[in-house]
């Protein structure tokens, strides 16, 4: 767990490094919507957690994180 919470603060650090610059409208849209993807990863993540005294709902919850993980384009 503190590997997937790493990896999404340092998602938020690239992020706000890229959003921060002087970038084309149509690049910051696109950054804001990685930004949504990542919002929701985490609370998946993060329900994850969580649920992990409930087994069946923590697999609920740990295939649709594998499943947005697979989808995105992150």
């Amino acid at each position: 767990m503190d590997i997937l919470k790493a990896s999404i603060q340092e998602m938020y650090h690239v992020m706000d490094t890229c959003g921060g610059c002087h970038h084309s409208r149509e690049l910051t849209q696109g950054i804001m919507a990685m930004r949504d993807v990542v919002n929701d990863y985490k609370t998946v993540i993060n329900h994850l957690i969580v649920s992990s005294a409930n087994p069946v709902r923590a697999s609920v919850l740990e295939k649709n994180a594998q499943e947005m993980g697979r989808d995105s384009s992150l």
